[in-house]
């Protein structure tokens, strides 16, 4: 019976945390259609996250992230059933070790970073332009034609 013995906190897995980290990091990854969900899942988290006092955007969409993955996995292991006693207590002592905010954080370094600030200076030319050619005022049916999201990535880059 092989048991481990090493509980020192620098005890890693293949690069990840522990075992149970670097177990669930694989199955999210192991096919094209679920590594592409978390990577959409991620970017959505990201374009959504704002800085909050002392956290950057970053932090806070890793966190957010971190947040979300583990409530997915939890909401399916509470659907497995059939699963009890001894099972369920290895179980749910495993995903208890899995470091979600590790798993976010490697999904969060392939995000795009400069889609919404690229969209912001676009929009930011756009405007300017439609200033210029309506002598300095903006036609009301112009304004109606931008969205929140445009005018607030306007305000944030302006």
């Amino acid at each position: 019976m092989s048991r481990r013995t090493d509980t020192s906190a620098d005890h890693k897995y293949n690069g990840w945390t522990n075992y149970e980290t670097w177990a669930v990091n694989v199955w999210m990854s192991n096919d094209q259609g679920s590594d592409e969900y978390y990577r959409e899942l991620a970017q959505e988290t990201y374009n959504r996250a704002e800085a909050e006092h002392s956290f950057t955007r970053d932090e806070v969409a890793t966190r957010n992230l971190s947040d979300t993955l583990e409530g997915e996995f939890d909401e399916r292991q509470s659907e497995l059933v059939g699963v009890t006693g001894v099972f369920a207590d290895l179980l749910n002592a495993a995903m208890s070790e899995v470091n979600w905010f590790e798993i976010a954080e490697h999904y969060m370094s392939d995000v795009d970073k400069e889609s919404e600030e690229a969209g912001a200076r676009l929009f930011q030319c756009n405007f300017r332009l439609v200033c210029q050619r309506n002598t300095g005022r903006v036609r009301s049916r112009t304004l109606l034609a931008l969205t929140k999201k445009h005018t607030k990535a306007y305000n944030d880059h302006k």
